[in-house]
């Protein structure tokens, strides 16, 4: 019979965090746009930060159509009890993880057929490490 591992954790205490962004756009032309900026996270439990750039570039090809690419890192904190798992010694043994990472890549195509309606489509392609 398969045993399962069962991670019991029973901790008191707090954790604080922070998160700041900045972002400019900028027409270079009349149907043309950038969107550019950063965000940057920091977490109390390990003090680990995360600087995350972001980036789009869209064409307005007609009032009814318009695409874009864009580029993001983005970073998240784990659910609190991965953080505050001990080994038998007591030891806290994943406090120093860091924050799990992705690039996501977009590609976006919206198209206004009446002045009511807006249809979007937004595939996107994603990579995660220090996960």
């Amino acid at each position: 019979m398969p045993g399962i591992l069962i991670f019991s954790v029973d901790e008191r205490g707090s954790l604080q965090g922070g998160s700041i962004f900045a972002n400019f756009a900028y027409e270079l032309a009349p149907t043309w746009e950038i969107i550019a900026g950063l965000n940057a996270q920091i977490q109390s439990l390990n003090g680990k930060v995360a600087i995350e750039p972001r980036a789009s570039i869209s064409k307005r090809w007609s009032d009814h159509v318009q695409m874009g690419l864009a580029y993001g890192l983005h970073s998240r904190l784990e659910p609190l009890h991965y953080y505050l798992i001990k080994d038998d010694q007591g030891t806290l043994i994943n406090n120093d993880l860091p924050l799990t990472k992705a690039h996501h890549f977009v590609f976006n195509f919206l198209w206004a057929p009446h002045e009511d309606w807006l249809v979007k489509l937004e595939p996107y392609y994603q990579t995660l490490f220090d996960v």
